[in-house]
């Protein structure tokens, strides 16, 4: 009985070492976790790069879409500008014209007023000849062929279209305003001063054919009435425009 005894109590101490074991077992396991969620927690810290990647990327497309936008104001700042130079460029080349208009029309205005003095009496038809007619017709060739010359000059300036209709830049609206102002005036000048030349040009002409002897007096005299008669229909207004012209700004790009 004593042996059998002593044999059944003795899985105590392995039982005392299995539970033993164990409770290491757990102890390291806690601390493993531990240690572990201590690392987990460090991982967390890279998310602001995600918010600061995403500040950088705002902040980029706010400073792209200014630089975008004054790029087309510079552009169309550029376009207008360029417009404005080519109205320049057109009313220079049309001063020579207004300068051989001015003499011609000048011309024709003092043969129209020689005949008139002369049917008011105010003059005699001797005076007229000797003091108006003959000197204002010689001159009347160079005038012609100066207008003839500074025309082609005019017609192959730089031109100054729809210039009133560009949407201009604050900077340039009242330099826009005044070219197209000053160009409507001189395309108003330029169609007045073209019918009082083609007037002077064409008497010119006959007077000449008259001299050749390709007009007889009486037929030469009757086509003088009748051109001295629908002058003023052109004259008037080619002096209307001309002073429209000289009130009109100035033009500069």
């Amino acid at each position: 009985m004593g042996k059998h005894s002593a044999q059944r109590r003795s899985p105590l101490p392995l039982v005392l070492g299995v539970v033993a074991l164990l409770a290491i077992a757990a102890a390291a396991f806690f601390g493993f976790r531990i240690l572990t969620g201590s690392n987990s927690a460090g991982v967390a810290s890279p998310l602001p790069t995600t918010s600061t990647t995403a500040s950088s990327s705002s902040s980029t497309t706010t400073t792209t879409t200014p630089t975008s936008t004054t790029s087309t104001v510079s552009a169309e700042f550029a376009a207008v500008q360029k417009a404005l130079q080519g109205c320049v460029s057109r009313q220079d080349a049309a001063q020579p014209v207004v300068a051989a208009v001015t003499s011609d029309a000048d011309h024709w205005s003092q043969h129209i007023q020689g005949q008139a003095d002369i049917d008011s009496g105010a003059r005699t038809c001797l005076d007229v000849k000797t003091n108006v007619f003959g000197p204002s017709r010689a001159a009347g060739p160079g005038d012609v062929a100066a207008y003839d010359t500074a025309m082609n000059g005019l017609n192959g300036a730089s031109g100054c279209q729809n210039v009133g209709a560009m949407e201009a830049p604050t900077d340039l609206t009242a330099k826009v305003q005044a070219c197209a102002a000053r160009e409507q005036a001189l395309d108003a000048y330029m169609a007045a001063a073209k019918a009082v030349l083609d007037d002077w040009r064409t008497h010119l002409q006959e007077m000449a054919d008259h001299t050749d002897g390709h007009l007889n007096g009486p037929e030469a005299q009757a086509r003088w009435i009748e051109r001295y008669k629908a002058a003023p229909a052109h004259l008037d207004p080619y002096k209307a425009a001309a002073a429209a012209l000289a009130a009109a700004p100035a033009c500069s790009a």
